[in-house]
C-alpha cells in the first residue's frame, strides 16, 4: 500500500472517529456543559426570607441516589390545585420567587424544586438525572404534600418544558403548561449549534426531551406560552408544540416579552392566561 493511500485511509478513520466521539450521545460531558450552564449568576437567598404574601416553606427530599434535593412549597390560601414547576437551565428557587407569585395569583399553589447540581441541591446534572429528580418531586407532592394527581398542573419553563413533559409519560395531570420551551432537544440543539446538523437522531442522547412527540400522543389539556421576542428559544418552537398537541390546547404569545422577566413586560397578560387556563380545567 502506498504511503499516500495509507495516509488517506488513516485520515478517513480519524475523521469518522472524531465524528463519533463528538456526537451528543457520546460526548455527554461536553453536551451537558452547554445544556446546564448557568450564565445569569446567583440570586440572594434572602428573597425567600422576605417573601411573606403567601405561606411558604422549604421541602428537602432525596433523589434516586440519595443526593439531597431542595424544593419550596408556596401555598395558596383557598385553592386545592398546585403547579409542579420544572425550572430552566439558569434558574434556582430564589430566582423564581416573582414567578411563583404570579402563579399564585392565577389561583393555585406552587411546588418548585432544584434539579441535582442546581441551587442548593447536591450532585451533578445529567439529562436522565434531572428527569428522575422531577419524578421524585412528583412523589413528594403526592405522598408528603398530599395532592392527588388530578389536582396537579405540570409546568415547565425553558429546559423544564421538556422535563415536565416527560412526567406525562407515566401519569395524567389536571393540566400541563409549557412556557418558552423547545419542540425537542435535538431541534433546538441543531439551531443553536449548526454543526450538530450532521448527526442523526440516533446519535443524540437517549433522554430526548421531545415535547412535540410526547404531546402529539397525549390528550392532557395544554397551555403553551411564548414571548414574541424570545431570542433564546424562538417562538416557532411553541407554535409547533401547539400544533402537534393532541388534547385541548391554548397558545398565548406575550407581545412584549422575550425569554425571561415576563413579570416586567407582560405580567397582567401572563397571569390572565394562567387564570383562564385553570378555569377551563
Amino acid at each position: 500500500m502506498k504511503t499516500s493511500t495509507k495516509f488517506a485511509l488513516g485520515a478517513a478513520i480519524a475523521t469518522k472517529l472524531a465524528y463519533l466521539l463528538f456526537a451528543p450521545r457520546v460526548a455527554t460531558k461536553l453536551y451537558h456543559s452547554k445544556l446546564f450552564r448557568n450564565d445569569l449568576g446567583p440570586v440572594p437567598e434572602t428573597v425567600l426570607a422576605d417573601f411573606h404574601e403567601y405561606e411558604n416553606r422549604q421541602v428537602r427530599f432525596d433523589g434516586e441516589r440519595g443526593q439531597h434535593l431542595r424544593g419550596w412549597f408556596f401555598k395558596h390560601p383557598t385553592s386545592d390545585r398546585v403547579y409542579l414547576y420544572c425550572i430552566g437551565r439558569a434558574s434556582s428557587i430564589p430566582r423564581l420567587v416573582e414567578h411563583a407569585r404570579m402563579l399564585l395569583e392565577s389561583g393555585a399553589s406552587v411546588f418548585v424544586f432544584e434539579y441535582r447540581g442546581f441551587g442548593e441541591s447536591e450532585g451533578k446534572p445529567t439529562l436522565p438525572g434531572v428527569v428522575a429528580d422531577a419524578f421524585k418531586a412528583l412523589e413528594v407532592l403526592v405522598n408528603e404534600l398530599g395532592y392527588a394527581p388530578d389536582k396537579i398542573i405540570t409546568y415547565g419553563q425553558s429546559l423544564g418544558g421538556g422535563v415536565a413533559t416527560e412526567l406525562l409519560k407515566r401519569f395524567r395531570p389536571l393540566g400541563h403548561v409549557v412556557q418558552s420551551s423547545y419542540s425537542s432537544l435535538e431541534a433546538i440543539g441543531k439551531e443553536m449549534v449548526p454543526a450538530l446538523k450532521v448527526y442523526p437522531r440516533v446519535l443524540f442522547p437517549k433522554t430526548r426531551l421531545d415535547t412535540l412527540a410526547t404531546l402529539s400522543k397525549n390528550t392532557t389539556p395544554v397551555l403553551v406560552i411564548t414571548g414574541a421576542h424570545d431570542d433564546v428559544i424562538p417562538p416557532h418552537h411553541s407554535r409547533e408544540i401547539y400544533a402537534a398537541a393532541a388534547g385541548p390546547k391554548r397558545l398565548v404569545v406575550l407581545e412584549h416579552s422575550g425569554h425571561r422577566e415576563i413579570e416586567n413586560t407582560d405580567r397582567a397578560a401572563f397571569v390572565q392566561a394562567l387564570t383562564d387556563f385553570l378555569r377551563s380545567l
